[in-house]
């Protein structure tokens, strides 16, 4: 039997970053020889990294750099925010950033692109990372930005470390005007980016096929109120508007002054910089985590923009509590319109039968308006107190079929009541799904 010494056995592991049983395993299985030794461990971490290739990495860091006039972001996932805050993985975040800024952040060229410690590829460090924490660890994309004249600046939210955190956002701005004044508004813009997440820096940007599609859909929308052509021509200009506001960067309000838009914002730091300045592109990556987008109007009304999986809904009881009043404090702090005129179920409108029929009405039609933004087959959850048994015809109404009625005890939910709670949770699909 070959002698395995611990010189031997560090060496091994200073190459290949396994544990000290791992590299002793491969050196007496190769009877000592270094490189097959190598070899092995190598062949072992892609066999792990592949058996966690369908696990969910919800968490994971943005790496970003900037040199001169270019910028490149990465993002790397991984599992937990455990693994996502230790050293190597944050070592390697930043430097696969750095790697996408040389290859110009096309991401099949960063994945090919030798590793970091010159060992493989980008690929193999990866396959390695995930082999050492034990978790499946992805590079899931990457952008990169450029300008002839001016600067790219950046903003990091959540830095874990500098050019690390959360989301990371690149600005262009093309312009001869001063450096310092073109960082400044770069910089807050990136913020603003960071906060809004634009799809577009101008109208002009949006393919085609995209505003056709959307336009479509509205117009598909506005018709089944069966208004009039030219009621129903201007909801859809009106809602076209908004989704320009929306997805459109220079048509925002800007995050740092709502009362002027970022088109706006800009003019006013072309006088601070002496020159004109043009928003050439922006990149914005977000660790996947665990975040949530608020979308903030009238569910019976709003665009979700996607497909989804499913939806899980909490609504309003009738009648019974005002929502407005008990959450105040969330527009004030949010900046959010108050319109409880809009409201299903206000407290103020009762539980008198003709209140009840608006409630049935109002939330079918949220109900059928998230169900069309389902993937087929997908299902929507109900969670409430039906006491009044109101559900089975509002899901009818819906489109929805109900598969499953289950009540949950849920006793002094809330610290108040001493008597006992139930709530009701309905499982329901798309009767074409």
């Amino acid at each position: 039997m070959t002698h395995i010494n611990a010189t031997l056995v560090k060496t091994l592991r200073d190459r290949t970053g396994a544990g000290v049983i791992d590299c002793k395993k491969a050196l007496v299985e190769t009877h000592g020889d270094l490189e097959a030794a190598v070899d092995r461990l190598r062949a072992a971490e892609t066999a792990k990294a592949a058996s966690k290739v369908n696990r969910v990495a919800a968490e994971g860091l943005v790496g970003l750099v900037v040199e001169g006039t270019t910028g490149a972001v990465a993002e790397l996932n991984t599992e937990t925010d455990f693994v996502a805050r230790t050293q190597a993985f944050r070592h390697a975040a930043a430097a696969f950033a750095t790697i996408a800024l040389s290859v110009q952040g096309d991401h099949g060229r960063l994945l090919k692109a030798p590793a970091p410690d010159g060992d493989g590829s980008v690929s193999d460090a990866i396959a390695r990372l995930t082999a050492r924490t034990g978790e499946h660890v992805n590079l899931r994309r990457s952008a990169f930005v450029s300008v002839s004249r001016g600067v790219v600046a950046s903003y990091v939210h959540n830095a874990a470390a500098p050019g690390l955190g959360s989301i990371g956002v690149l600005v262009a701005l093309e312009s001869t005007g001063g450096a310092d004044a073109l960082r400044d508004i770069g910089h807050k813009i990136a913020m603003h980016v960071a906060a809004r997440a634009p799809l577009w820096v101008s109208q002009a940007d949006i393919p085609t096929e995209v505003v056709a599609e959307k336009r479509a859909e509205l117009t598909a929308q506005a018709e089944k109120t069966g208004k009039p052509p030219e009621i129903v021509e201007k909801m859809v200009e009106g809602r076209m508007r908004r989704f320009y506001e929306d997805a459109v960067l220079s048509l925002q309000p800007f995050v740092l002054n709502p009362e002027q838009r970022v088109d706006q914002a800009l003019k006013d730091a072309e006088q601070a910089a002496g020159h004109a300045i043009a928003i050439k592109a922006f990149a914005r990556l977000r660790a996947r985590g665990r975040a949530a987008t608020v979308l903030h109007g009238d569910a019976r009304e709003l665009d979700y923009g996607r497909r989804f999986d499913g939806v899980v809904t909490s609504p309003p009881y009738p009648g019974l509590i005002d929502y407005h009043e008990q959450h105040r404090y969330a527009y004030e702090l949010l900046r959010l319109d108050d319109r409880r005129e809009r409201e299903i179920g206000a407290a103020a409108s009762g539980t008198s039968l003709a209140s009840l029929e608006a409630y049935r009405a109002g939330i079918a039609a949220v109900l059928e308006r998230a169900s069309a933004a389902l993937r087929p087959g997908a299902p929507v959850l109900v969670v409430v107190n039906d006491r009044r048994d109101l559900y089975p015809e509002i899901l009818e109404r819906a489109g929805l079929r109900l598969e499953a009625r289950l009540r949950r005890h849920v006793n002094r939910r809330t610290g108040r009541r001493a008597g006992e709670y139930f709530e009701d949770v309905l499982v329901a699909r798309p009767l074409s799904g």
